[in-house]
């Protein structure tokens, strides 16, 4: 829902129309988020069989994991940490605009940003192979009119920068993470 609002300001700014989304699909999200939240609520506890029941219990688990946004040690981290991070991509991108001499400001750049996060949350290919360009090119070529060819280098080579130190840092946290991540799944399993 954030990242719906964030493009809607950010194209505000950019006075680009936003009546290509209807307006009863920005009410239908939250409507949809909370209707999921009510139907894990709504999950029976454990099943009869070992693998659904496991499954019930990750699912119960989801709103739980949403109780660190009520405390703001942990938020001021979380959002401390995220202002770095699109930070560090819009760097990139300013980058890769003056390499390739694009007349783009910051705006743009987060629009395109937040169109890819927004289609990025659909199921892909692994790294999001495609999906990440595709929405990168389709805001560059139809709210910028950029050429194709230039919008798909562009993602393309962001795209490719932006992989190396996510999996750097992936497997630097998962790493550390090991262990922690096998007892919790043998305490799903014992309790399932």
């Amino acid at each position: 829902m954030c990242m719906v609002l964030i493009f809607f300001i950010a194209m505000s700014n950019l006075s680009i129309a936003q009546d290509w989304i209807p307006f009863e699909t920005l009410v239908a999200i939250p409507i949809l988020v909370l209707v999921v939240f009510w139907g894990i609520h709504a999950l029976p506890a454990s099943h009869d069989k070992p693998r659904l029941s496991l499954l019930l219990q990750i699912l119960k688990s989801i709103p739980a994991g949403f109780s660190s946004a009520t405390n703001w040690r942990v938020m001021a981290r979380v959002l401390l940490i995220a202002s770095i991070g699109w930070g560090i991509h819009l760097a990139i991108l300013s980058v890769l605009g003056e390499v390739k001499s694009l007349n783009m400001n910051w705006a743009q750049w987060v629009v395109m940003m937040v169109g890819i996060s927004l289609v990025s949350a659909l199921p892909s290919a692994p790294s999001n192979v495609g999906t990440f360009e595709f929405a990168g090119v389709f805001v560059l070529t139809h709210f910028f009119k950029l050429q194709h060819e230039e919008s798909f280098v562009v993602v393309l080579l962001y795209h490719f920068i932006q992989l190396i130190p996510t999996r750097i840092l992936g497997l630097i946290g998962y790493f550390i993470y090991q262990k922690d991540l096998r007892f919790e799944l043998k305490r799903l399993r014992k309790a399932a």
